[in-house]
C-alpha cells in the first residue's frame, strides 16, 4: 500500500511539473498531447513541423492568412499523380493571393523523401513530423488514408478535414475557401 502511495505521488508530481502548455497565453506553443484533438470550427492549434533544410516550421508562422495543408506519402497515387502536381502548378498563384500551401508528408524516410521531391522539382513546402511519437495525423484526428486536406481560414478556424478522395473534390475545397478568403 505505501509503494502504491508513493507512486501515485511521484506521478501526480511529474504531471504537475510538466504541465499543460496553455493556449490561451500570447506566446506560440507546441502541442502536447493534453492538448485535445482539432475539431472542424475550432482554432487551429499550433504544430511544429521539420521542413527540408532540418529546420522548425509552425503553423503560428501563418497566423492571419487562410492555409491549405495536404497530407501525403509517396505510395499514395492520387497524391502523387494528381494532388501534389495540382499544388505545384498553383503554388505561385496561391502565393501572391495570400493563400499558404503547405504539404506534411506522413511517414517516408528522410532519404527517400528528399530524392522524390528533388526529382518532381516541388517549389512548394514539404514538411515532416518533428517528433514521430507526436504526429499532425493524429493530433488532427486524421483517418488512415491518404490524401487529406485540412483548411483553416484567416480567422485560424479549422473549416475542413477530410480525405476528397478525388482531385475534382479536392479543386472544389480549395476554389470555395478561395471564396471565403
Amino acid at each position: 500500500m505505501m509503494r502504491l502511495m508513493l507512486l501515485l505521488s511521484v506521478i501526480t508530481m511529474s504531471l504537475s511539473l510538466m504541465g499543460c502548455n496553455n493556449p490561451q497565453t500570447s506566446e506560440p506553443y507546441s502541442i502536447s498531447k493534453c492538448d485535445g484533438i482539432a475539431e472542424i470550427g475550432q482554432p487551429a492549434p499550433n504544430f511544429i513541423w521539420m521542413d527540408a533544410d532540418n529546420k522548425e516550421r509552425s503553423l503560428n508562422e501563418f497566423k492571419g492568412k487562410p492555409i491549405i495543408i495536404v497530407t501525403w506519402d509517396i505510395a499514395c497515387t492520387i497524391c502523387t499523380k494528381e494532388i501534389l502536381p495540382y499544388i505545384n502548378d498553383n503554388y505561385d498563384q496561391y502565393s501572391r493571393q495570400g493563400i499558404i500551401m503547405l504539404s506534411v508528408n506522413n511517414g517516408d524516410t528522410s532519404k527517400s523523401l528528399k530524392e522524390f521531391v528533388a526529382e518532381k522539382r516541388y517549389v512548394f513546402p514539404v514538411l515532416t513530423d518533428k517528433d514521430p511519437t507526436l504526429t499532425f495525423r493524429s493530433h488532427y484526428d486524421l483517418k488512415p488514408g491518404n490524401p487529406f486536406l485540412i483548411l483553416i481560414n484567416k480567422d485560424g478556424n479549422i473549416t475542413n478535414k477530410e480525405n476528397p478522395g478525388t482531385m475534382e473534390k479536392t479543386d472544389l475545397l480549395i476554389k470555395k475557401m478561395i471564396g471565403d478568403k
